[in-house]
């Protein structure tokens, strides 16, 4: 140990110290990673819409699972299970990861396979396993219900659309 210290010692332990140092924090400034912002400005209108459609169940095409079935905001975000279960009992491959500042992420999916928060939203309506439903079926459901018909024009000019609904959740 004494010949390390002695090795790692003086400048020859300095230039490394420094090398280590600088290399590390040009390696830093290359991730995608950024710190959490200390404030975020959200519309109300928007947020509130976008938390009636996350637990609505008409999303799924049997009306048995909403995005808050697997994404419990009561347990982490998550539905602590190995894999999560989606429509007619069906279990997936994968358990559905934290939705809790999801949006930061720089992937979404386990795999990495959607670039954004917005492309994401789309993706467990459409799976066979997890909602099994489209958005024709989806839209048709949900503009049956002049409330949240009228709650979407009141948060988005167009009222209430694929874009708006996938805005709106995340």
């Amino acid at each position: 140990m004494h010949a390390n210290r002695k090795r790692w010692g003086g400048p020859a332990g300095l230039v490394l110290s420094l090398a280590i140092a600088i290399g590390g924090g040009a390696a830093h400034a290359a991730e995608p990673i950024e710190p959490l912002p200390l404030r975020v400005e959200l519309d109300a209108a928007k947020v509130a819409l976008g938390d009636k459609l996350f637990h609505d169940k008409r999303l799924s095409r049997d009306g048995t699972i909403a995005c808050a079935s697997c994404h419990r905001l009561d347990s982490g975000g998550v539905d602590n299970s190995p894999v999560s279960t989606g429509i007619d009992g069906a279990k997936g491959s994968i358990n559905a990861p934290t939705v809790f500042n999801s949006g930061y992420n720089f992937r979404q999916f386990w795999d990495g396979r959607a670039r954004s928060l917005e492309e994401q939203a789309a993706g467990p309506i459409h799976n066979p396993i997890e909602m099994g439903s489209d958005w024709s079926q989806v839209l048709g459901k949900l503009r049956q219900d002049p409330a949240l018909t009228a709650q979407a024009a009141a948060a988005y000019p167009q009222g209430l659309t694929e874009e708006s609904i996938v805005d709106a959740i995340a």
